[in-house]
């Protein structure tokens, strides 16, 4: 859990900014974590929350109707939805819909964060695949949702600290690390610091709190779920913010190896279908990956195989 000092001083940062309090969702999106967070949840439940919102509950039917869950017959109510495509996989989509159109609402920098959020789903993808078809000891709906949430700390700078966010991206660019970078901005705060915090505030489970961290745990055996857990869902954002910044991911691979059991081929490989899936399956992304020349961005990551 974050510290004392660590909490005062991210409401002293945000007050800074003339922020009198940190930053609070909307109802409707409260509504879909409890969901998330309560195993008593219920698909009527879920239903219901879905349709109150038009636009959530239309985005949530293309999804399910897409070619990365469609099962050949149209899919035309958020009942039917959940049934095709079960009930954790909507409600961990629906979430994140509601989650990030609120925060591109809020954003004055709507292009950067519309990376951000890409960067961010294409990592969660990367972890359900990967979890999914190496048969690792972890759940693939765990490692999507703690994937997704991994870099929140970065994502709320960016929506309610615009003008910090910009300083350490200057410091960024001339040559800083982003940790470095954002502990000069704010007040020794890191990211994964301010994530902690928002979990704390936002209510989100302890999974996703205890995912948090700079670098893996040792896991203490192979069937060790809880740090196989960890390790997954930092090496996806990692591997993903690495390749999306033209760099190798082969160290990366190599230390993390005992765990996600793939080699830096595989990664590139599961990367190639975390692009494909994201694409057909949300419209924030066909908009970050324009913005990001993702096919630019594979192209390169395939020259390193080659290497």
């Amino acid at each position: 859990m974050i510290n004392r000092p660590a909490k005062n001083l991210l409401r002293h940062l945000f007050a800074q900014m003339n922020i009198t309090d940190l930053p609070a969702m909307s109802a409707h999106v409260q509504e879909l974590i409890s969901l998330t967070n309560s195993s008593q949840s219920t698909a009527n439940d879920l239903a219901e929350v879905i349709l109150k919102d038009f636009s959530l509950t239309n985005k949530v039917l293309q999804v399910a109707n897409s070619a990365y869950y469609s099962r050949g017959v149209p899919i035309n109510s958020v009942h039917r939805a959940i049934t095709v495509i079960g009930f954790t996989v909507v409600r961990q989509l629906a979430m994140a819909i509601a989650l990030f159109e609120e925060l591109i609402k809020s954003a004055e920098m709507q292009e950067h964060l519309i990376r951000l959020l890409t960067k961010s789903f294409l990592s969660a993808m990367f972890a359900r695949i990967h979890t999914e078809k190496k048969g690792l000891y972890v759940n693939p709906d765990e490692a999507f949702l703690c994937s997704l949430l991994y870099n929140l700390g970065e994502i709320v700078v960016a929506v309610y600290l615009p003008e910090l966010y910009q300083e350490i991206a200057v410091k960024v660019q001339k040559g800083k690390d982003l940790d470095t970078a954002a502990k000069e901005t704010l007040n020794n705060l890191t990211f994964i610091q301010i994530a902690k915090e928002i979990v704390l505030l936002w209510n989100f489970s302890k999974q996703i709190h205890g995912c948090l961290l700079p670098t893996p745990p040792k896991p203490k055996s192979s069937y060790d779920a809880d740090a196989n857990l960890k390790t997954v869902v930092i090496f996806s954002n990692h591997l993903v913010s690495l390749l999306c910044a033209g760099k190798s991911p082969k160290r990366l691979v190599f230390n993390c190896r005992r765990i996600v059991k793939i080699d830096l081929k595989e990664s590139i490989e599961i990367f190639e279908r975390s692009i494909e899936a994201s694409t057909d399956i949300s419209y924030i992304c066909r908009k970050g990956f324009e913005m990001l020349k993702i096919q630019e961005i594979l192209q390169h990551a395939q020259s390193f195989i080659k290497k």
